[in-house]
C-alpha cells in the first residue's frame, strides 16, 4: 500500500514553480500515484503584471532589483 504525501512548491511569482511541478506530477503518475495539482493564482499587482508580460517579465524584474535597497 502506497502512503499519501503532500508536496508544496513555494517561490516568487514567475519563478518557475508550475514549470517544475508538471514533470514531477507526470513522473509520479507513471509510477502509479494519484496526483492532484493546484495553483494559487496571484492577484497582486506584481503577479498580474508578470502574467500579462509573459516571458518579458524576467528582464523587467532584473532591472527593478537593481534599485531595491539592500537590507542587513
Amino acid at each position: 500500500m502506497k502512503k499519501n504525501f503532500f508536496i508544496a512548491f513555494e517561490g516568487l511569482d514567475g519563478s518557475g514553480k508550475s514549470t517544475q511541478i508538471k514533470p514531477l506530477a507526470d513522473k509520479l503518475k507513471e509510477q502509479g500515484f494519484k496526483v492532484y495539482t493546484t495553483a494559487e493564482p496571484t492577484n497582486s499587482r506584481i503577479g498580474l503584471m508578470i502574467i500579462s508580460l509573459g516571458t518579458k517579465w524576467r528582464q523587467m524584474i532584473e532591472r527593478s532589483l537593481l534599485f531595491m535597497p539592500r537590507t542587513g
